[in-house]
């Protein structure tokens, strides 16, 4: 809407349809591995944010197609790994859409790339 990218209501539709997909998965195939990328199709010059640090930053995607690093999940039956999977995947789709200024991602970087892990 208002050419605005709602990416918060999009990844809670990917997220979503990532475990719908994990399970079927690791009831097929048992548990092997899978790789998930994500790739967004004709985005180019939409808003993704406005930032309260400074007042005329507008966040907008520069790039017709936005393509996220590729995450691998090694055992579908292992929760703790999907989830960490999933914060990883998160993570690649906010920084891919150009999100500079919000809380979720410092706390994402903060949570996987700590140096206390």
């Amino acid at each position: 809407p208002n050419e605005y990218l709602p990416w918060k209501w999009l990844w809670e539709k990917i997220a979503d349809i990532c475990r719908k997909y994990f399970k079927i998965f690791a009831d097929y195939k048992r548990g092997e591995h899978i790789y998930i990328c994500l790739e967004i199709i004709g985005c180019k010059n939409v808003r993704t944010e406005d930032s309260d640090f400074f007042h005329d930053y507008i966040g907008m995607i520069d790039r017709d197609e936005v393509l996220c690093d590729p995450v691998v999940i090694t055992d579908l039956k292992n929760l703790e790994e999907t989830d960490i999977i999933m914060k990883k995947l998160y993570l690649s789709y906010i920084l891919s859409l150009g999100v500079r200024y919000n809380d979720e991602l410092k706390k994402l970087v903060d949570e996987l790339y700590s140096l206390d892990q």
